[in-house]
């Protein structure tokens, strides 16, 4: 019987087998990056402030991504839209063109299409 790290616990179902899809499974080494960070967050970081992964002037359609809590996302094309998700599972196949985008495409196809340009790390504002 495989051993569960107890680390892996606070995930949520889907943020783990999520995690564990893409684990080998990289399109580059910016996902790679991306999706290691974002699951250290999620089992290290508690954000109460909002871990701001994409703000509006970070790319060219004014998208934003952020982190609250442990494995919450808002996301967002500037003020017209804003969309709460339990996992980051659900917010990446969240379909961009319900926020306004011009195209059906998922926030995961649009990153990768980026190769992740505009992402940060380094902007929790709980540790500002």
């Amino acid at each position: 019987m495989k051993k569960i790290d107890p680390d892996l616990m606070l995930l949520l179902e889907d943020d783990l087998a999520l995690f564990e899809e893409m684990r080998g499974n990289y399109v580059s080494e910016n996902e790679r990056v991306f999706f290691e960070t974002i699951e250290q967050k999620e089992i290290n970081d508690f954000s109460s402030m909002y871990d701001m992964l994409m703000l509006e002037p970070d790319n060219e359609i004014g998208f934003f991504l952020q982190r609250e809590y442990w494995n919450e996302y808002e996301l967002g094309i500037g003020k017209r839209s804003c969309e709460h998700c339990d996992s980051l599972c659900e917010a990446l196949n969240f379909d961009m063109f319900t926020l306004g985008h011009t195209e059906h495409i998922s926030v995961l196809q649009w990153l990768r299409k980026r190769d992740y340009a505009g992402v940060h790390y380094d902007r929790d504002n709980d540790k500002q």
